[in-house]
């Protein structure tokens, strides 16, 4: 099992703590690790919580005027945690109403930047594509710096 670095601020009181916990490589083996219970309950949490956000984000949305209640509740037959889409026409709404707000210099620009981005995918023999790109080196982990250790401090590995 691989243990994941957590790395916490916290900037009132000027600290900062690097550590590693090994949460399983996959939910077998947090199951293992936790316990089904466990597992299942700080899933539904995080769920939950990605709800609020969903919905909260629609009721904020003031784009076309504030979401009603009904369509906020509807947004979810196609909701899924974790998983954002963007609608393609909303896509280029959004884009339309951020042209419409561009200086006359702003949008000349604008539009040589686009007729640049066209020319390229129009000509994919311009583009530049590396032919293969090395291997990365492995990266190890500096040593940590030497420093005394307060008497409530513990072994940052858990």
């Amino acid at each position: 099992m691989t243990a994941r670095k957590i790395t916490v601020n916290a900037p009132k009181v000027d600290r900062e703590l690097s550590f590693t916990y090994d949460f399983g490589d996959n939910l077998p083996q947090m199951i293992k690790l936790f316990g089904e219970r466990i597992v299942y309950e700080h899933a539904l949490d995080n769920m939950v919580i990605a709800a609020q956000g969903h919905a909260r984000s629609r009721m904020m949305k003031e784009d076309d005027g504030h979401m009603t209640d009904r369509a906020i509740i509807n947004s979810f037959k196609s909701w899924k945690p974790g998983g954002r889409t963007i609608d393609p026409a909303k896509r280029i709404a959004r884009i339309d109403r951020d042209i419409e707000k561009l200086s006359p210099k702003e949008l000349a620009n604008f539009q040589k930047l686009i007729a640049k981005k066209l020319e390229a995918r129009a000509k994919p023999e311009l583009r530049k594509t590396p032919k293969a790109l090395p291997s990365p080196e492995p990266v190890s982990e500096p040593a940590p710096e030497e420093t005394p250790k307060s008497e409530n401090e513990t072994d940052q590995s858990v």
